[in-house]
């Protein structure tokens, strides 16, 4: 699904649209991110490029670099920060991207990780670890539950989930497998703090047309999950159709994570 949903022509449009909306919020997901001036920023998986033009505007001293697997991404995102001084965007794949070790002061990655195997998850991590200085800090925001977590279920749509949970990416559980992975890829103090965007009236409203778009561009993953077009299809109108009815339920936990590489050692306070 990640693939197919990345490369679509159209999901320059709904990365911006879906920014504007108050649980994709980005500005309160990184109200804790306080780089120092002259920090060297990455954008890890920067999509449109939102955040990375909200960094480099609210950290007019630093330096930020946008990056993504996608050359259309890169080439769009470039398109609108043209007037932007302080930053830059390069076509790059988390997995081998050729940043010298010890580049950046801060990475964020957003909604990226759930769209990767969970080999390539560790990977990742391990790269970050790598182009972070000592004492450098990222910042993992990634949600939990999407998807699943409707009510009610009917068997098809069960079975359906069940099928779709067999793919290797994207894990829509990512979010609270992150601090056990960042940790494991060698970052220290590891902490976290969880949203709950639940979604009623206008906003289920609104996130059903999310939702919708996604899907128009998953299809091709969900027929080949599913089995063929038709079942595709039928599992796209019933999850819709039930999110339109009264007092159905649809709710995602958004994990905003953070940790920092172990610094240098101060000799002195060592007693060395």
């Amino acid at each position: 699904m990640s693939n197919y949903i990345l490369e679509h022509a159209s999901e320059f449009e709904r990365l911006e649209k879906q920014s504007q909306n108050k649980y994709y919020d980005y500005e309160s997901e990184l109200s804790d991110f306080l780089p120092k001036i002259g920090s060297n920023i990455l954008d890890a998986g920067c999509g449109s490029g939102v955040v990375s033009r909200f960094l480099a505007r609210k950290f007019p001293h630093s330096k930020v670099t946008g990056c993504d697997f996608s050359g259309e991404r890169i080439r769009q995102a470039s398109s609108f920060a043209e007037t932007i001084g302080n930053l830059d965007f390069k076509q790059a794949n988390l997995l081998s991207a050729d940043f010298e070790a010890s580049t950046f002061d801060s990475i964020v990655c957003r909604y990226v990780l759930e769209h990767l195997k969970n080999k390539e998850v560790k990977a990742v991590l391990t790269e970050f670890h790598r182009c972070l200085r000592p004492g450098g800090t990222a910042c993992l925001i990634d949600i939990d539950g999407y998807l699943y977590n409707m009510f009610p279920q009917s068997e098809f749509i069960e079975q359906c989930f069940s099928k779709i949970k067999t793919a290797p990416a994207p894990d829509f559980n990512i979010g609270r497998q992150l601090p056990k992975m960042i940790a494991d890829a060698g970052f220290t103090k590891v902490r976290w703090r969880i949203e709950t965007m639940q979604f009623q009236g206008e906003e289920l409203k609104t996130e059903i047309e999310l939702i919708s778009e996604r899907f128009v561009q998953a299809m091709p993953f969900l027929e080949v999950i599913l089995g063929n077009d038709h079942h595709a299809r039928r599992f796209v109108d019933e999850y819709l159709e039930t999110l339109r009815c009264p007092n159905s339920v649809l709710f995602y936990n958004k994990f905003i994570v953070t940790a920092e590489k172990q610094g240098l050692i101060n000799v002195k306070e060592a007693g060395v």
